[in-house]
């Protein structure tokens, strides 16, 4: 990853007005928002490498942890809606 001053905007970035960002603090994201970031989104400023791989990692598990629940909590609203007609 290149290092660039704040402010300015990495290539293939867009300036238009109106394009929708979401910026999240890694720090402080829970386990699964966390781990689609990493999965789908695209690191804006990063300070620390070595932070930032290990909280790649710890969301990972975390995540790999909690997914067992989160398909038994979707599964149960697909039942609940396919009852609902």
């Amino acid at each position: 990853m290149t290092r660039r001053p704040w402010g300015s905007w990495p290539p293939g970035s867009s300036r238009r007005p109106g394009r929708r960002v979401d910026l999240v603090l890694m720090d402080e994201a829970a386990a699964p928002l966390a781990y689609r970031i990493f999965r789908d989104g695209r690191v804006v400023l990063e300070r620390d490498h070595a932070a930032l791989v290990a909280r790649k990692a710890q969301a990972t598990l975390q995540y790999l942890d909690f997914k067992p629940v989160e398909e038994l909590c979707a599964e149960g609203v697909l039942r609940a809606a396919a009852r609902r007609g």
